[in-house]
């Protein structure tokens, strides 16, 4: 999208915030709920806004998508190795020795929101021979990262194990995690399908109630979001 046709939709953005603003003081003055009526549509991020995403649905019409605290939001895709952060939930496949390092670096990890069916854990994958270690899927907490090097708190029983898990140069990141406050990790250029309500007074503005978030191929370039310093 060029300069021009991004800055028209951030026109046409805050045109929406401010109707939508002004329609739900005038209808809070009067006391009287809006009427909602429900839609699924699917689109093509252009724009996100705090808590509010700028969607150009498949009819070509553009809609605001509030995401609220009890929104079903889903976000998966690729994201930079740059997005790994303490306190994440990260999952990958590795060979471990009987001591329990692990013996060459990781190419792929995923972040993902521990379920009832994604728990954290030690699992078997290929059985160590004589000759050969084990192939374990490991799940656990991300507590440190340091340089291509990340420890992951694991639960083996009652007890849990740190693993030193070495990141190979070119490690591949993959999100498939829940929950309104991943919409910070949402980006121009990915598709939505959006379930959820619209008042009657403005049929372009969405409260969501479900939301998945497939992310866009293209990843960020190295430094690309990250706020200017101030010339003194």
């Amino acid at each position: 999208m060029d300069v021009l046709s991004m800055s028209l939709w951030r026109r046409w953005a805050f045109v929406l915030v401010v109707l939508a603003l002004a329609s739900q003081a005038q209808a809070q003055r009067r006391r009287v709920p809006p009427r909602l009526t429900r839609i699924t549509i699917t689109g093509v991020v252009r724009g996100v806004r705090g808590t509010v995403l700028q969607l150009q649905g498949e009819n070509g019409r553009p809609y605001l998508v509030q995401i609220g605290p009890r929104t079903n939001l889903l976000v998966a895709g690729p994201v930079p190795p740059s997005q790994l952060r303490r306190g994440q939930t990260v999952r990958f496949t590795a060979e471990v020795d009987d001591k329990g390092k692990v013996l060459s670096p990781v190419k792929k990890v995923e972040v993902f929101t521990v379920s009832e069916l994604n728990r954290l854990g030690y699992q078997v994958e290929k059985e160590p021979k004589e000759d050969k270690p084990g192939s374990y899927l490991i799940a656990g907490k991300l507590t440190r990262l340091s340089k291509n090097v990340m420890f992951v708190a694991v639960p083996v029983g009652r007890k849990t194990r740190t693993f030193q898990v070495p990141l190979d140069p070119g490690v591949k990141v993959e999100l498939a995690v829940r929950g309104p406050v991943w919409v910070r990790m949402v980006r121009p250029g990915s598709t939505a399908r959006v379930e959820g309500q619209f008042p009657q007074f403005n049929q372009q503005l969405i409260y969501a109630e479900k939301v998945d978030v497939t992310l866009s191929n293209q990843l960020p370039a190295a430094g690309q979001g990250r706020p200017k310093r101030r010339r003194k």
